[in-house]
């Protein structure tokens, strides 16, 4: 593990890789979500030694990050858009922040950023992937079946695909809270 903890086990003190700082992206569909619900985490990862970036389409928050010493990387990303086109682009986009940053670790909260960023830390190779999902997302307030088959269908399936044949060394862990 890239960031564990030293000898008894205490919270606030982690070794980091051999580098000798780990860098963590945290990846989440608006600036908002980040700031009031994943700025304790930042903080607490920074605090622990981690370089942390942030990752969201831009929003009113953005500013805050960096008053509180974190960086934040803006991503042109549609929370509810199913165009194919837009897709591609935020996958390809988030890829190239990957590229860019050469992270150690990324976590991704909701469906649908655990599902792009899973595909792009899969093609920049990152080395552990970590998928919060809470909740059911929007999925969980549409009428059609169909949209349900798309949204809720197949996340799961796509953020881990890689991890299913024998020879992978991937580390994708998913955590859905519902």
């Amino acid at each position: 593990m890239l960031l564990k903890p030293i000898g008894d086990r205490s919270p606030n003190s982690l070794t980091v890789s051999k580098k000798g700082t780990a860098k963590v992206i945290l990846f989440a569909n608006t600036d908002w979500y980040l700031y009031n619900f994943r700025l304790s985490l930042a903080l607490a990862l920074k605090q622990l030694g981690a370089e942390v970036v942030l990752v969201s389409p831009a929003g009113a928050y953005r500013e805050r990050f960096a008053l509180l010493g974190l960086r934040w990387r803006p991503l042109t990303f549609t929370r509810r858009s199913l165009n194919p086109i837009d897709q591609v682009r935020a996958v390809a986009g988030l890829a190239r922040i990957y590229a860019e940053e050469k992270p150690d670790v990324v976590h991704h909260f909701t469906i649908k950023s655990a599902v792009y960023g899973s595909l792009a830390a899969r093609l920049t190779r990152v080395p552990t992937i970590v998928n919060s999902i809470a909740g059911l997302g929007s999925a969980a307030g549409q009428n059609s079946t169909s949209e349900h088959g798309v949204r809720a269908g197949w996340p799961s399936r796509a953020c881990d695909w890689r991890c299913r044949t024998p020879t992978s060394s991937c580390r994708t862990l998913t955590i859905a809270i519902s």
